[in-house]
């Protein structure tokens, strides 16, 4: 039986091993899940950083900067 390859990771999954592949398949999610939080955190540190002219841009007050900069990565 030939083995697939996940396009995003590159990890081998055999067809004929069904628990290692379910593991794989949620070690894979999570790698996904924390790859987008990190990316949000990092844009709210860069909210962090805009002045007050660039916020009124984007339609947001530094209290709502505040908030967001407070937040934790997985929130």
């Amino acid at each position: 039986m030939k083995a697939r390859t996940t396009p995003r990771f590159n990890i081998q999954l055999d067809d004929r091993a069904p628990l290692p592949r379910l593991l794989l398949e949620k070690i894979k999610q999570l790698l996904h899940w924390t790859s987008r939080r990190w990316a949000v955190s990092r844009e709210r540190r860069q909210l962090a950083t805009l002045s007050p002219y660039m916020l009124k841009d984007l339609g947001l007050s530094e209290s709502d900067r505040i908030r967001e900069a407070g937040k934790h990565f997985w929130e």
